[in-house]
């Protein structure tokens, strides 16, 4: 069974590994769930093949490859008139109880009035596809395509989840897929109100946890790519020592972390442009107008310093072992692993108190 889970870090190099590590040539799809993410995993490939993208290679995101691989080929053995696309703008009903919802064994669950598939609904459509059809779907795959490559598996819940378990214990294909558990639960979920939605990045809390979520034949590599080349040495050992994450660094940048405490120093920082300022929730009192930043949205930026500000609930890093909410936990991960050098930290009562000293001056 040639299919790999690969447990990375932040900033070790995934997009490189994804877009180096196949035989050149190999048919292989390589997916991504943003369409950014399909950007810089195109523009590596192309790095490697001297600025061309080989035709045996095909990048696109994860809903580009459900329609055009999964459901696209075989829609004459289910609709009458050919589809016109994917609907990405209409959030369908998702509560049974509303009279408008239209049960999930109609094919009107999964596309619209204007025939186009709910982009949402995509994963769950090939789901529930009867076993000889998926058989049908997964032989042609099998026929135009050698391995795949899955980038970020950790933000894909519910049915994009199943459809991710599905390729890697019921295919021949070689598959990897590449993420860090430690960043899920970030992304905006699909089907809101839905049970499935959730499952499984907001109900686990440790990597062998996930593993029990799928096959037991499946291969994870934990070593590969658990070194970051963006995050210093000093802030790896910060995370692990008090966060309790695994990330281990090989940066030579030599850095500091900073906690500021003092209303001069704080108005520096939050003066200055070149230090973004990164919060739970970026509607936070701002006197300056400065550009604030989610600590979730920062995910996949990388700048030369940063300024993270605390929420009342993680002001004591003492207890950041035990944060109970996933959500929290990983957001701030991720914004601590945003910079390649120095780590400005400002608790929220210290931000409060300048707060109001600048209103006083004022």
């Amino acid at each position: 069974m040639d299919k790999k889970i690969i447990l990375a870090t932040a900033g070790s190099g995934k997009t490189y590994y994804i877009a180096n590590d196949f035989k050149i040539d190999e048919k292989v799809i390589l997916i991504s769930f943003t369409n950014s993410n399909v950007n810089n995993i195109r523009l590596e490939v192309m790095s490697r093949f001297n600025g061309v993208l080989p035709h045996n290679v095909q990048v696109m995101t994860f809903d580009s490859f459900v329609y055009n691989h999964l459901i696209k080929p075989f829609e004459p053995l289910f609709l009458q008139e050919k589809s016109r696309g994917i609907d990405i703008k209409t959030v369908p009903i998702e509560d049974s109880r509303d009279y408008r919802y239209i049960k999930d064994k109609y094919y009107a669950h999964y596309i619209n009035k204007y025939n186009e598939f709910y982009v949402s609904r995509l994963g769950k459509l090939f789901l529930k596809f009867n076993k000889d059809r998926q058989k049908l779907i997964i032989k042609r795959l099998e026929r135009y395509c050698d391995a795949m490559y899955i980038d970020e598996f950790q933000d894909y819940n519910g049915y994009d989840f199943k459809v991710i378990k599905f390729l890697l214990e019921k295919t021949s294909l070689k598959v990897t897929a590449v993420g860090d558990i430690n960043q899920s639960c970030l992304v905006p979920l699909r089907c809101k109100g839905n049970s499935i939605s959730k499952q499984p990045f907001y109900k686990i809390n440790n990597i062998d946890e996930f593993k029990s979520k799928l096959s037991c034949k499946i291969i994870y590599d934990e070593s590969s790519l658990i070194s970051s080349r963006r995050v210093p040495k000093i802030t790896c050992e910060f995370i692990s020592n008090n966060l309790g994450i695994n990330i281990q660094s090989s940066s030579s940048e030599r850095n500091s972390i900073i906690f500021l405490e003092n209303i001069a120093e704080i108005t520096d920082v939050i003066k200055n442009d070149n230090i973004p300022k990164l919060v739970w929730n970026k509607g936070v009192n701002n006197p300056f107008g400065s550009k604030y930043i989610n600590w979730s949205y920062s995910k996949g930026d990388t700048y030369p310093k940063a300024c993270v500000i605390l929420t009342s609930t993680t002001n004591n890093i003492d207890d950041w072992r035990n944060i109970t909410s996933t959500k929290t936990k990983n957001a701030l991960y991720v914004a601590l692993t945003r910079s390649k050098g120095d780590i400005y930290i400002i608790k929220s009562t210290d931000y409060k108190k300048w707060c109001e000293s600048i209103k006083n001056s004022v």
